[in-house]
């Protein structure tokens, strides 16, 4: 509230619905630069300056990495 934070950073979690004090961590969020990453168009990342949907992709059991982007 005293302006020390000026951005956070929220990765798969909606802190905007999740919080005990909905409405204050609204307005905190607000006055952040917010950056969300998630899969999700959530309550918070409708607040963020900036969001990516970034999934989560699983590998083929036995490939590395490597092999497994090389396809």
């Amino acid at each position: 509230e005293d302006g020390t934070i000026q951005l956070l950073w929220v990765i798969f979690t909606n802190p905007a619905v999740s919080l005990p004090n909905r409405s204050r961590a609204v307005k905190l969020l607000k006055q952040v630069f917010l950056v969300v990453q998630d899969p999700f168009l959530s309550e918070t990342a409708e607040l963020a300056r900036a969001a990516s949907r970034y999934y989560v992709c699983r590998q083929a059991p036995g490939r590395s990495g490597a092999e497994a982007e090389s396809r």
